[in-house]
């Protein structure tokens, strides 16, 4: 009997532990996290309207440019630190909604396959204005100094993209504005940047597979040397096989040598190749890994698996831009 009462209490007592753990769960997030926010969509029917339309009707995901409020950006599936501002496009700005759409439309979904990305993109794109996080400095009262934050692909539900902001107080209160950009060199490294990002989630969600040859050509066991004083040994990094680190160094930074092999591995060393292919052009890769055969042999592996498998073509956007992204606007 005192057996079957010392199991029923504990067995109440997880079950409250549970109770109040989901409850406490639900405070953590704020009530705007909890809101329906389902966007009209389209938002008009101007030319870059119908853009975004095109572009929802062939990947499922809706761009955004006026109705978006701070509640719509602060909600998260991760949570982050610091305070945050922003919004969405001003309602009279048309050439920044064409700015936006171009290139979203051009330089970045052109080079995608629709076939491949459900489930990778989300269900809004908000193209936003003055997306700024506040300085954490140590002073009293706080000051209200902001620097721009340019990408956001933790939001729930949603990914944002700021890349204009108007006047706003920098570190130490300094004006700041940030235009948007319309050159071919920054054209080319946002359009990097996002598609690295997309291409590694791809990957990561099973979408695109890594192929067999990235799990039983590497060594991925034996240590690697990667200072340059040792190119000339065999167990160099990029003589083994491994290629410069783009993932994380944007357009036109050089990669990072790999250090360790266990920083990496058959997907790390796969998406390695992806960004190589996403940088440069074959006649880069032949010069610069020149003395790295096994590097230019996958290299080329690469390329030519995502076009037969996956219908997507990498060196395409390795290619220079040559237009302005207000060209004829």
């Amino acid at each position: 009997m005192k057996n079957r009462f010392l199991y029923l209490f504990f067995a109440g007592l997880v079950l409250a532990l549970v109770i109040t753990a989901c409850h406490d769960e639900e405070k953590l997030l704020p009530l705007e996290h909890k809101a329906d926010f389902v966007k009209t969509f389209p938002e008009g029917d101007n030319a870059w309207d119908r853009d975004l339309v095109e572009i929802a009707d062939r990947f499922g995901v809706k761009c955004i440019c006026d109705d978006l409020t701070f509640e719509d950006i602060s909600k998260a599936w991760v949570a982050t630190s610091g305070e945050y501002v922003g919004e969405g496009l001003p309602k009279d700005s048309i050439r920044l909604k064409q700015l936006y759409t171009r290139f979203m439309k051009e330089h970045v979904f052109a080079f995608l396959n629709p076939d491949y990305t459900k489930g990778v993109l989300p269900n809004y794109i908000y193209f936003a204005y003055r997306y700024l996080s506040k300085y954490d400095v140590l002073l009293e009262p706080k000051p209200d100094w902001y620097q721009h934050v340019k990408s956001n692909y933790n939001g729930m539900g949603f990914w944002l993209f700021c890349w204009a902001t108007g006047e706003f107080p920098g570190f130490f209160g300094v004006s700041t504005t940030v235009n948007m950009f319309t050159k071919p060199a920054d054209i080319r490294k946002e359009r990097e940047n996002i598609l690295k990002e997309i291409l590694k989630r791809m990957v990561d969600a099973g979408n695109i597979e890594v192929p067999v040859e990235f799990f039983n050509e590497f060594d991925y066991k034996t240590e690697i040397m990667w200072w340059p004083n040792q190119v000339g040994e065999l167990n160099y990094y990029k003589r083994r096989g491994f290629p410069e680190q783009l993932l994380t160094r944007p357009y036109p930074s050089a990669g990072s040598d790999l250090m360790m092999v266990s920083q990496t591995s058959p997907t790390l060393n796969f998406v390695a190749y992806l960004c190589l292919a996403l940088r440069y052009p074959a006649e880069v890769i032949e010069e610069n890994y020149k003395d790295f055969d096994k590097v230019i042999e996958y290299y080329y592996f690469t390329v030519d698996y995502m076009k037969k498998q996956y219908d997507m073509d990498l060196t395409l956007v390795a290619e220079e831009v040559t237009e302005d992204l207000d060209a004829g606007l």
